[in-house]
């Protein structure tokens, strides 16, 4: 059972797989996934854990919140290893030699490195305004 922090998101995804082609639906969506913390998507997958189609929608994001939180943290790491550890784990899936709550998938490669973006950005953002990230 979905604890009431993610019972909206959980309706917004439902409508989403009813709804593929509404843009402004599916946008919505797309914004709030995108904003997420990491720790709130895996409890979101959590939530969804009997429902296939919400985590292949779901899991991109949790990519993309994994890699922007730890690039964000720690960038040489993070892009040294995500740049190879992105693709590799996601053709990993395709064929079979890793298992997950989801399908392996484009959107989860892209998201993945849309996340080592983000969180780089973040990281020279804060490393050349330290006073900001007081």
């Amino acid at each position: 059972m979905a604890t009431p922090k993610y019972t909206d998101v959980l309706a917004q995804i439902k409508k989403a797989i009813a709804n593929p082609k509404d843009t402004k639906l599916v946008s919505a969506l797309d914004n709030t996934l995108a904003t997420m913390s990491h720790s709130d998507i895996f409890q979101l997958r959590d939530a969804a854990s009997q429902d296939s189609a919400a985590q292949n929608i779901i899991a991109p994001y949790e990519h993309r919140a994994f890699a922007r939180e730890w690039a964000s943290k720690d960038p040489l790491t993070a892009a040294a290893s995500l740049v190879a550890a992105i693709p590799a784990y996601t053709a990993a899936k395709a064929v079979g030699l890793q298992g997950g709550r989801s399908s392996a998938s484009l959107p989860e490669l892209t998201q993945g490195f849309t996340g080592l973006g983000e969180g780089l950005m973040t990281a020279i953002s804060n490393a050349l305004n330290p006073a900001a990230t007081k």
